[in-house]
């Protein structure tokens, strides 16, 4: 069976796997009708997760564009300690 699903301003045509309703694969580069810039924002890390966080930080951006959401780089804080107590490194 195909549907159509209204994404923004674009009419997604897709194929329904019955069992699973699953359309998230057509959503993924449909642009929103409407979204909120992502422009001032800040991640804050232990360094010892300085990879994941790139890694975290580029999926974004590449989910950002492909929803047409405006996007900017987060600023990025790295936590000197991860415990409970912690220094900001700016």
């Amino acid at each position: 069976m195909v549907d159509s699903i209204l994404f923004g301003y674009v009419v997604v045509q897709y194929t329904v796997d019955e069992r699973s309703a699953d359309w998230t694969k057509e959503m993924r580069s449909a642009p929103l009708l409407t979204s909120t810039p992502l422009k001032d924002w800040a991640c804050l890390y232990p360094s010892r997760n300085a990879a994941e966080v790139m890694e975290f930080i580029s999926t974004t951006e590449r989910v950002a564009r492909g929803l047409s959401i405006s996007w900017t780089q987060p600023r990025r804080f790295v936590l000197l300690s991860a415990f409970n107590t912690f220094h900001i490194l700016i």
